[in-house]
């Protein structure tokens, strides 16, 4: 399945943005994402999480474990699992895979 960049959905909170590319038929979801706040506390689901660090500096808080990234990383977080992440610097800018999100609420 191919989802043009202008079938993704747009959200966005505060300083937090991006794209969700949603594949329901997969139950996946990828997201593009720019920070240039903290995301805010959330937990996951049934599923890992994974993060490719794009550009920027960040850190990670899962389940109390401090974790930094720079451009290039990866870190995943397991499923079950509260955490938060947040720029340190002007932004920060991921590529997350995840289960399928309904981002309705937050779309722009």
């Amino acid at each position: 399945m191919h989802v043009a960049k202008g079938k993704s959905t747009r959200f966005s909170w505060g300083k937090v943005w991006g794209l969700n590319y949603k594949f329901p038929k997969d139950k996946v979801s990828i997201l593009y994402a720019k920070l240039e706040e903290p995301h805010g506390q959330v937990s996951t689901n049934q599923a890992t999480r994974y993060y490719y660090i794009l550009a920027g500096k960040g850190e990670f808080v899962i389940a109390g474990q401090r974790a930094l990234v720079k451009t290039g990383d990866v870190i995943s977080v397991p499923p079950h699992t509260t955490y938060d992440y947040k720029p340190l610097g002007s932004s920060l800018e991921v590529l997350l895979f995840m289960e399928f999100w309904d981002s309705t609420k937050w779309e722009k």
